[in-house]
Parts: structure tokens; sequence; C-alpha cells
């Protein structure tokens, strides 16, 4: 909720930490206030951002156009100790890509815990018409799977440690590249683990920006797939200069007008309505604590609301345009641009190279597939009757590789991730 407040002054509150005050679920606040304090232009900077946020959202000539995809290229660097692969924090390739499906179902509003139409928030909550790609170009224009790995030669880091040493040796071109890291860490001591935090544009840097991710939280956990963790969706948010929903003060202002105030975080899953009529101005139907930024469980967290859409794709407009310009995400010549909708799909997305490919389009009997690599060269062909089709690319070794689909009147390509 957007309240009438100073944001320089409201910052300023912010520029001393407490060092034993390390939030445990999000080290966002933390790592921010620690920039402030050696960096005080950094609230000079944030106060210009915001202006710009606040003009492209109230121009109506600037307003983006619904049904218009904002497109993030994404590079995941998988920080390891020379583990094996699947090994600790040196996650598979798939449990990496499993984040990039989370990301967009979340921020796509395609989550199946969705809120529903009884639910009195059911038409707050927004398809935020942004997606994540994992980058098929490297910042050489070389073609790349959007994972990198990289020893660190350390079983952990803390934040300091990890900002200092760990990123500045890793990141791509933080403009044209949403860069996540994931990998272990502590603070404070051995035991004391933060879930992540990633980066306010305000505070950006050619070697710190971005987001970083426990790898415990990372994608789908394979050693507890039904585990759900909404840490990446969380901590993207802050990235596109989203604020905690309760102002990460008593009744505080998160810069969002319809997102209910909050007294402060929530926790577990509170019974709806929560603090309805409280002193910080809810009405009857309470607190939002099912948004994606309060702390309340990821069970029963599952939203953004239209304003925060706004915000995001203002700060994607603006401060972050870089990344939707980017040629991150290109595909190779000859290729259709790659398609997001639901009418092919790759099941499972990620794969040892057997999948079911299924195709939703009605009065199209049969189409023509070819599987091309990052290239753009043809690696395989094969024809489509029906529409679920059990295709076999075993052959093929780990990577990216584009299936062109074409039928009458219809064409379209998807990304098929082979890990093995």
């Amino acid at each position: 909720m957007t309240k009438t407040l100073t944001l320089f002054v409201a910052l300023l509150m912010f520029a001393t930490i407490n060092s034993n005050a390390l939030d445990k679920k999000c080290a966002t606040m933390d790592v921010y206030r620690n920039s402030i304090s050696k960096d005080a232009t950094i609230l000079e900077k944030e106060t210009q951002i915001e202006n710009r946020i606040q003009e492209f959202i109230n121009s109506k000539s600037a307003t983006v156009q619904a049904g218009t995809i904002l497109t993030i290229p994404v590079v995941i660097h998988i920080i390891n100790n020379g583990q094996e692969v699947g090994v600790g924090p040196n996650i598979t390739d798939e449990q990496a890509i499993s984040q990039i499906e989370i990301l967009n179902r979340e921020f796509r509003l395609l989550n199946t815990d969705a809120l529903d139409e009884s639910h009195p928030f059911y038409y707050a909550q927004a398809d935020c018409e942004i997606e994540f790609c994992l980058a098929t170009t490297d910042p050489d224009g070389n073609p790349t799977s959007g994972i990198t790995r990289f020893n660190s030669g350390g079983e952990f880091w803390s934040i300091a440690e990890f900002d200092s040493l760990i990123k500045p040796v890793t990141i791509w071109d933080r403009n044209q590249y949403m860069n996540m890291w994931c990998a272990d860490f502590r603070e404070g001591d051995e035991n004391s683990q933060v879930d992540g935090w990633g980066t306010f544009p305000s505070e950006t840097t050619d070697t710190t920006d971005g987001v970083v991710i426990l790898y415990t939280n990372f994608g789908v956990n394979p050693e507890d797939p039904e585990y759900k963790s909404i840490v990446a969706t969380h901590e993207v948010g802050h990235y596109l200069n989203l604020r905690h929903i309760w102002g990460d003060d008593e009744c505080g202002d998160d810069l969002v007008d319809d997102t209910e105030p909050a007294f402060k975080s929530n926790e577990g899953c509170p019974e709806f309505p929560h603090n309805d009529f409280s002193e910080c101005g809810t009405g009857e139907y309470g607190e939002m604590f099912m948004n994606y930024m309060d702390y309340s469980d990821a069970v029963c967290t599952v939203m953004f609301t239209t304003g925060q859409k706004e915000r995001m794709q203002a700060t994607l407009n603006t401060v972050r345009s870089g990344l939707i310009n980017s040629n991150g995400c290109q595909v190779p010549a000859g290729v259709y641009d790659v398609n997001t909708s639901n009418d092919v799909l790759i099941v499972p997305n990620s794969n040892n190279g057997i999948f079911n490919l299924v195709v939703n389009i009605s009065n199209n009997p049969s189409f023509k597939v070819e599987v091309v690599d990052m290239y753009g060269t043809f690696v395989k062909g094969f024809d489509v009757q029906s529409s679920i089709t059990l295709v076999d690319c075993s052959e093929l070794s780990s990577g990216v590789y584009f299936l062109k689909i074409t039928g009458k009147n219809f064409n379209q390509s998807k990304k098929l991730y082979i890990t093995k």
C-alpha cells in the first residue's frame, strides 16, 4: 500500500545495519542497508529511480500494452566446491532448469494454487506478463546453455565474501542478463543460513548485480520434490524493484497501491482474514499474506498484484531496459521465435532425450518437426500424426536444442533441454 511518505527520509531510516538482525528468510534488506552505509549516494539514486518508475506508471502513453510479454535472459551460475554434479550445491542442469519453469509459472499466474474466483483477492492477482529464458548466447556471442559451473574452492560463503569474491569473477553483463547464483552460504556462523537475496536497481554494480539463492531452495529439489520454495520468486521480485509487502517497518510502505497494509511480516499460513481492520488500516479482508513478497509459508503464497506487475514492468522499461532489449535469448537463424503458449508442450521439458510432444491444435492432423542445435544446424527430423507423440532423441548429447514444429497455417518453436 502506498502512503504519503518522503522516500528519501523513509530509506534513510534504514541506513544503519544491525549485524545481529539478519533476516533468516531474506537478506535483501540487510545487504541493501549495508550498501547504503558504504555509499550514501544510493539514496539519491533511489529517489531518481522512483521518480522514473512513477512517471512511467502514470504515463498513459508509456503504458505497456496488454499481452506484451517482457522476456528476461537468465544465466545461472552454480557455485560448488568440486563435488560431482548432483551432489550438494553442484546441482544438476535439470534442477537449474526447473527454477526457470517455476519463475515462469508464478510470474505468469499459471500456478495451480492461484486464488480462485471465490476469494476476495482474486481480482487483485495478476499475470505479470514477464517471462524468463535461459540464455542461448553468451556475452561473446557464442552459443550457451545458460548454465555455468564454478569451483570456488570453498565449502560455503558469507554474504560479504560472496559479493566480493564470487560474484565479480562469475558475473555476466548485468545490463544484458539477469545473473542468478546457486550456492551454499551462511552468515554469522556455519549453522546460520539465509535463503537468498536480490539487488535493487539502485544498488547495482557491474560486479554484484543479481539474485543469489541457497541451493536447497533452487528449483525442484530432487531430495524433496514435493517441497515448494518461492525464494527465487521473492528475490527476483526485489531485483525488479518490489519491496516487502509490510514496507520493512510497522505499517510501512511498499510503494504499491493495491497491496493491503501490514503491521509486519507474516509467518506460517495465517487464517483468512488475517489482521482485518487493523491499526495499519486494513479492511474487512485483512492483510495480503498470500503475496509472494511476504514471509508466509510457501504453500500459502501464490500471487503478485496488478500494482506490483506495473512496478516490475516499469522497472524493466526504464532502469533495467537492457534486459528486455538483450540478444541473450536469441534463437539460431532459421528457427521461429520460441513460443511459451500451451499450444505445443514438451513433457517433461528437461529430459534425457525421451519425451512426449503434445500438440494442442485442432483441425491440424499432421506436423513436421525438425530438431536443430544451438548453431541452427539440423540434427533430426520426424513427422507427428497425433496430439501426443512419444519422441526418442536419446542419441543426442546433453545440451539445448530447438524443435521447429510446422503444420497447416501453423509454425512454432520450442526449446528442448536434454540432460544426461
